[in-house]
């Protein structure tokens, strides 16, 4: 595969949830055939379905692959932590290359999104505070 197409192909922040799942199995299993992947699958699905899958995120440069006997082994490009990084620093160029947009809209939508998230996960888990007995919870300005 061209280098500028793997580039092209590798800043594509956006998986479908199969796709995403396939990568998180990948991910945590390392080197995996079809069927594997298939099997490690929460929800059952067609092994072709996995199949189709798994190969387009092999020509999407995520995926590297091998043959092993009559079948392909696949394993990431990348780690979880890289593709992150890989995919965030993207989607910031994307945002920054659009003319006359201000960086403020940048920075305060960033915020806005790490506070529903945050806020989110902590309904999601409530737990008592870390904080000592005593201090007063701080106020942040946003």
């Amino acid at each position: 595969m061209p280098q500028r197409i793997y580039e092209r192909a590798l800043f594509q922040p956006l998986l479908g949830p199969l796709e995403r799942e396939a990568m998180q199995i990948l991910w945590s299993g390392g080197e995996l055939s079809v069927r594997d992947v298939m099997q490690r699958l929460p929800a059952k699905r067609a092994y072709t379905t996995v199949m189709t899958t798994v190969v387009r995120l092999f020509r999407k440069g995520l995926l590297k692959r091998r043959a092993e006997d009559r079948k392909f082994l696949y394993s990431p490009r990348l780690t979880r932590e890289q593709w992150q990084q890989k995919a965030a620093s993207a989607a910031t160029a994307r945002f920054l290359a659009t003319p006359d947009t201000p960086r403020d809209l940048l920075v305060s939508c960033l915020l806005a999104a790490l506070r529903q998230s945050d806020d989110a996960v902590l309904r999601r888990h409530p737990r008592k505070s870390s904080r000592p007995r005593g201090f007063p919870r701080v106020q942040t300005p946003f």
